[in-house]
């Protein structure tokens, strides 16, 4: 597998775990008959689940794709992907399940955005590296 197909496969998860994001959002909406504003705090965290993955979720792709275009070797790729997919999947879960800061899911969602900011950080300085 090349690094453009092992990025591709990681996009398509993405394409996938934005439409259960954005489906379950969907119904939570019609279960609590809510609309623009969220009041219901299982909505809420949904409607952040979903916003706070299409926040994250652009810029991390294009730093891997980055990362390819640069000429990063396989391995190094698909360990900047494995964090990604990781991180997203633990700040989702993390942000689902949480209902404060003390909650023991809550260190679930901290671990997610450790994970895609050591993502970020990995990626930018392939990036710096190997440009200059």
């Amino acid at each position: 597998m090349n690094n453009i197909y092992m990025i591709s496969l990681v996009t398509a998860l993405f394409a996938v775990i934005f439409t259960f994001l954005s489906l379950n959002t969907i119904r939570l909406r019609q279960k609590y008959k809510e609309g623009y504003i969220p009041t219901q705090p299982e909505l809420i965290r949904a409607h952040r689940a979903h916003a706070n993955f299409s926040e994250y979720v652009p810029l991390s792709l294009l730093l891997l794709w980055a990362v390819v275009l640069c000429k990063g070797p396989l391995w190094l790729c698909a360990l900047i992907a494995v964090i990604l997919v990781v991180g997203r999947l633990c700040h989702i879960y993390g942000l689902l399940k949480s209902e404060a800061q003390d909650s023991p899911s809550f260190r679930w969602r901290k671990c997610g955005m450790m994970l895609t900011f050591f993502q970020f950080d990995i990626s930018e300085f392939i990036c710096f590296f190997i440009s200059v």
